[in-house]
């Protein structure tokens, strides 16, 4: 299910998102995952082209050790890409982990770890030959 959508930065190949973050609850066993797909921007009327995606394991987020740091991840595939499609995807996504705090949005679960995204994402998409702007990161928990 899509859980956040972050605005879209026009005319920007490397675009950061400082300002947004997205608290999300967190299985404390461990299990599921975090799936964020990133895609470009053709308009408000139509949805971008896909870009990629980073799958975050929630054992991942609970790991006190990456609490307050940044993850730099590839973006990678979904299944049943065209040969097309499968050209896009290129590029990072730098994500922050950071327990969640008194006032979240959606607070998770008690004394477990949020995803927050810290802006930053490199996606090659200007090797792809691809319009202005890079569209939304959209996290979504499955």
């Amino acid at each position: 299910q899509k859980v956040h959508t972050t605005k879209v930065i026009n005319n920007n190949l490397d675009p950061e998102w400082a300002d947004e973050t997205c608290a999300l609850g967190v299985s404390p066993d461990g299990t599921g995952e975090l799936v964020i797909s990133v895609y470009d921007s053709d308009g408000p009327l139509t949805k971008g082209d896909f870009l990629g995606q980073v799958v975050v394991p929630a054992t991942t987020l609970l790991d006190p050790l990456n609490d307050g740091k940044s993850l730099t991840l590839d973006l990678v595939a979904k299944e049943g890409l065209s040969k097309k499609a499968l050209k896009l995807v290129q590029g990072q996504l730098t994500i922050k982990i950071a327990p969640a705090v008194a006032g979240d949005v959606m607070p998770p679960p008690p004394s477990t770890p949020a995803i927050l995204t810290d802006g930053k994402t490199k996606s090659g998409a200007e090797d792809a030959g691809l319009g202005p702007g890079l569209g939304p990161v959209e996290p979504v928990e499955p």
